[in-house]
């Protein structure tokens, strides 16, 4: 997922966040939080999981048909604008 933004807080063009997300069976995050590779940027992973909700979500099937829970990584880009 892209996102514009007016500004990033360190005065970067572009800064991408990392997140881990965990999804229930019908599809739904549960959980978002940043990645292990950002933890210093909260601000941004709150607004990159509040993003990645929106988004439509193909749900998981187990071999039987059945829908499963999965924890799913996500890369959002935050790009400022020109």
């Amino acid at each position: 997922m892209e996102l514009t933004v007016q500004k990033l807080p360190d005065g970067t063009r572009e800064k991408t966040v990392r997140l881990i997300t965990r999804l229930d069976a019908a599809g739904q995050m549960v959980a978002c939080k940043p990645g292990p590779s950002n933890p210093k940027e909260i601000k941004l992973a709150k607004v990159a999981c509040e993003q990645a909700k929106a988004m439509p979500v193909e749900i998981t099937m187990d071999e039987n048909g059945n829908p499963i829970p999965l924890v799913r990584g996500l890369s959002i880009l935050f790009k400022a604008a020109e």
